[in-house]
């Protein structure tokens, strides 16, 4: 595996950090799935008031959800870095100062909402638990429902995901797994960069990007829509484009190509393609992987299928390692 995460790296995360990851992983797994992102809720401020919860996944299908990272059609997650004891697991499902011999224990709104909507609780924490010690954690969130009033057999799934699951799961999803070693490591991967550092190129950071509207981009190949100037050439907007470039790259093994000069904007395009709310229904920047093919030309084939690889080649296109389908030159 070309990225891969340890256990020992994702006890090293910040709450912040963990925070982080887990919204990588929410949003990574419910794009796999086919769950809108709209349906997923994770603040990344960990010192606002969150009634328990610092993850949401509410997606209402025809059908049940159960995947192998998430149990449910409804699920809350809370996250925990650091030391956790048992006394700390029955209080993250209490509401704050319940529990005490001045105040019974009351349930926290999330695990109110969890029991209403026989939906399932996921503590996501960065402590390795083994064996026995994973189902007694467990148990205790069990035990803490009951003495708090409720009753666990309406909930779904009550599940830890420590250290040791998260780094499986943070493997699965490539994109997901190079972020975490570039913000552990601070430096660029092999070639490799995440969106997020991709953004801070200079070829990307340097360069603003203006018009929207305009129609300048010039289609070829693949199914043509009409243009958006009503003329034989087919021009269309960039809004237009990312629309259909979008959608296209939906489809697993779909690729782009980006054609024009030297200097004109390729790599600049490439990256406002995912930047906005538009995409966020259709691919996560999360799963991106940015590279120069000529520096990774040897590693791309261990890349994981499930990642969305935007890569520079020599000869100046953008696209990804499958048989091309669509061309787009600027001009």
């Amino acid at each position: 595996m070309l990225f891969e995460t340890t256990a020992q790296q994702i006890q090293n995360l910040s709450p912040d950090q963990l925070i982080a990851l887990m919204n990588r992983l929410i949003c990574a797994e419910a794009i796999r799935v086919g769950i809108p992102l709209y349906k997923a809720h994770i603040p990344e401020q960990i010192t606002i008031p969150d009634g328990g919860e610092d993850g949401r996944i509410n997606c209402s299908l025809n059908a049940v959800l159960q995947t192998t990272y998430f149990p449910s059609n409804f699920i809350v997650f809370q996250s925990k870095a650091g030391k956790i004891t048992p006394a700390l697991v029955k209080r993250e499902i209490w509401k704050k100062k319940t529990g005490t011999e001045q105040r019974k224990a009351e349930l926290s709104e999330a695990l109110s909402a969890v029991i209403k909507n026989n939906g399932s609780y996921i503590l996501f924490m960065s402590k390795p638990l083994v064996g026995k010690t994973l189902v007694q954690y467990e148990n205790i969130l069990a035990g803490a429902i009951r003495e708090a009033g409720g009753d666990p057999s309406l909930v779904h799934a009550l599940k830890i995901y420590d250290a040791n699951k998260i780094s499986v799961w943070a493997n699965t999803h490539q994109g997901v797994a190079l972020w975490l070693n570039e913000i552990l490591k601070g430096k660029d991967y092999a070639g490799f960069s995440s969106y997020e550092h991709w953004g801070r190129l200079p070829e990307v950071h340097s360069s603003e990007w203006v018009g929207e509207e305009t129609p300048r981009f010039i289609l070829q190949g693949g199914n043509l829509p009409s243009g958006d100037t009503g003329e034989d050439t087919k021009k269309v907007s960039f809004v237009h484009a990312r629309e259909l470039l979008i959608s296209h790259l939906s489809e697993p093994k779909s690729i782009i190509r980006i054609a024009g000069a030297s200097g004109i904007g390729k790599t600049r395009f490439a990256h406002q393609l995912f930047l906005g709310e538009s995409t966020v229904n259709k691919i996560c920047s999360a799963n991106i992987i940015y590279c120069r093919y000529c520096d990774v030309a040897g590693s791309t084939s261990k890349c994981n299928t499930r990642c969305l690889t935007v890569s520079v080649f020599q000869k100046g296109c953008i696209g990804g390692f499958e048989p091309q389908a669509l061309s787009w030159p600027p001009i």
